[in-house]
Parts: C-alpha cells; structure tokens; sequence
C-alpha cells in the first residue's frame, strides 16, 4: 500500500521531476533518493590536493550565479596556489596579485573559515610623518563588510590624526573574501578559474573614498584562503596599481 505522504511534498516532488527528468517514484524510499541526490549535486566532484571546508565551498556555490551555471557533477577541482600566479598560469588583469603578509592571514583567520565563514576587514592608516594607526577588526556578513563601517572608521582615525598634528598619507581598506579559489574541469574537458578576486564593488568604493581625498593614495585589498592577496591602488581617481605577482 502506498505509505503516507503529505500533498505539499508529492506536488514538489512531481515539479523536482518534471525540471530533472528522474523517474518518478511516491514510495518513501523513492522520495528519499530523489532528495538525496539533489544534495549530492554540490557534493559530487573530485578534488585533487586540499578539499576546501564544505561550508565555504558550499557558500560559494550559493553565491556565484556563474559558478552554478557551469559546475556540472563529475567535474574535477583544483584548489589554487600562488604558484599559479607566479608561473603566469592564471592573471587577473588590474590586480597586483601577492602572498599574503603574516598580519594579513592574521585578520583572515578571524573570519571564521572552518565554520561558517563571513568577511572581516580593518582600515590601516600612514600619516606624512610615517605613523601607522590602524581599526578594529570590523566584523562583515557572508558577502562583505558594511561600506558604513569602513568610512566610520576612517572618520575616527582622522580625528586621531588630526590631535597629533599630522596629515593622512595613504588609507588601505583591508578586508577578507573567505571563498575558496579553484580551477575546474569538466567531463566534457572545458577548464574555469573561480576566484575570490576584487570585485567591481570594491573598487568602485576605493575609487569613491579617492574622490573625496584627492591627495591620498587609497588601497584596497581582498585576503582569501589560500594565501593569496588582491590589490589596487587609487590616487587622484587613478589607478596607480602596476606590476608582476610578488612574494
């Protein structure tokens, strides 16, 4: 006899089948395959090297429309290296790509990576006599850090800088992007990076603080998991950012 089965989940289980194509089967155990499989569809890859905390990974999976089009099961992923970056094997074009500093992973590690991940992020201020005055550690959601907390923070360290006397030489806006980065191929032999490079956003922001501070050269830099650090650097609504990977 047929077991139990509540209307709303036949109904979402007859629209599951119908944009799929698997068979269709009401038993218990048929639903449960069904629904099973369609988990597995984030599971189903084979990782060469390090696997990534399915967290993160699947966080990203989430919120990378492009990465959803194109990732298909029995597709093969490669985490990213710098090497890749040092070998000229990957570029991304206006980004001075670098290894991350010690202080850099430092504020990485505070962005809960292993759990459930969220950016974190800091504002790092020189002044004309070499000072340098940093932020607290400002705590972001899943896809970033309140633009409001950065430009808080730099109002409040201005007014630091201000009672000594001094004047703002550069402003960096640090922050952490805690997706992980790979490269994957699918069964068809097509090949995709996925990076967890600067976005358009940030550095339409660091462009936006240059606009307002014409004299000061602003910086904005994206940490992500494997060490790596995406930079720009913004003067007088220039792009003054140049040259090769370094260590």
């Amino acid at each position: 006899m047929l077991p139990k089965v509540s209307m709303r989940i036949i109904l979402l289980t007859i629209i599951f089948v119908a944009n799929t194509g698997y068979a269709f089967d009401l038993s218990c155990g048929g639903l449960l395959a069904i629904f099973k499989d369609k988990r597995k569809q984030v599971d189903s890859y084979v990782w060469v090297g390090e696997k990534p905390p399915q967290a993160a990974f699947k966080k990203h999976f989430k919120l990378e429309g492009e990465l959803k089009r194109h990732l298909v099961i029995g597709s093969t992923l490669t985490r990213i290296t710098f090497e890749h970056f040092q070998k000229g094997a990957l570029q991304v074009p206006g980004d001075q790509v670098s290894a991350s500093t010690p202080e850099e992973v430092a504020l990485f590690e505070k962005s809960n990576y292993e759990g459930k991940p969220k950016e974190v992020g800091k504002v790092v201020v020189t002044t004309d006599k070499g000072q340098i005055i940093s932020s607290e550690t400002l705590i972001g959601i899943d896809v970033g850090v309140q633009q409001y907390k950065f430009n808080d923070a730099i109002v409040e360290i201005g007014k630091t800088v201000v009672k000594l006397g001094q004047k703002i030489q550069s402003i960096e806006l640090v922050h952490t992007h805690p997706f992980p980065q790979f490269i994957f191929v699918d069964p068809a032999g097509n090949q995709k990076a996925v990076l967890s490079s600067l976005s358009k956003g940030d550095v339409d922001f660091a462009k936006e603080i240059s606009s307002m501070a014409k004299f000061v050269k602003v910086t904005i830099r994206a940490i992500t998991p494997e060490g790596i650090t995406y930079t720009r650097s913004i003067l007088g609504g220039q792009d003054v950012t140049a040259g090769p990977p370094k260590r």
